[in-house]
């Protein structure tokens, strides 16, 4: 809480600059913050190279610091080697085929069915070790304690992210519907 107070200015710094193109004529995003989770995103190289320039002012005044060993940037659609170069404070940032944030995958291709299988791992990961912790201490008959564990386990490993992968939004042809047309 104290950290996202520090840096609940931090959506200033983008103004004027042009984020990513949305599907609403003339509203961009420029950013996505989350705790200290912080995605960039513009159709413009100019524009991101701006954000990060801007970006390294304001966390200089702030005295804090962007990890570049965990930074990457993904420009997606892209195709070819005649990519641009980034830098954040004079340190080029590594070109990707593919960024996680908030644990959902994203390759430059924005293929969705890569970034669920992704989620899913988790999932069955803790799938096992419940299936495992029952077994070895007999508990597999014990309904009331299978589903006790797939509630705290399996059920909150399966969710994270979701606010953002599960969106019935991201369907093609949806993604401008009203939350209000869906209600019954």
């Amino acid at each position: 809480m104290l950290f996202s107070l520090y840096l609940n200015d931090i959506p200033n710094i983008f103004h004027g600059i042009e984020g990513a193109c949305t599907g609403i004529p003339s509203f961009t995003i420029s950013h996505l913050l989350y705790a200290d989770d912080l995605c960039l995103t513009s159709n413009s190289p100019s524009s991101m190279q701006q954000m990060l320039d801007r970006l390294s002012t304001y966390c200089r005044s702030k005295y804090s610091t962007v990890n570049t060993q965990k930074s990457v940037i993904v420009c997606f659609n892209s195709k070819g080697s005649n990519l641009p170069v980034f830098l954040y404070d004079n340190e080029q940032i590594p070109l990707s085929d593919h960024f996680k944030y908030l644990g959902m995958s994203c390759d430059k291709n924005l293929n969705l069915n890569k970034a669920a299988e992704e989620a899913l791992k988790p999932c069955l990961a803790s799938m096992m070790r419940i299936r495992t912790f029952l077994q070895e201490h007999k508990l597999s008959n014990r309904l009331h304690a299978c589903a006790w564990l797939f509630k705290v386990y399996v059920i909150p490993a399966s969710m994270y992210a979701s606010q953002i992968w599960a969106t019935p939004y991201l369907r093609q042809g949806h993604e401008m519907e009203k939350a209000s047309k869906r209600v019954s």
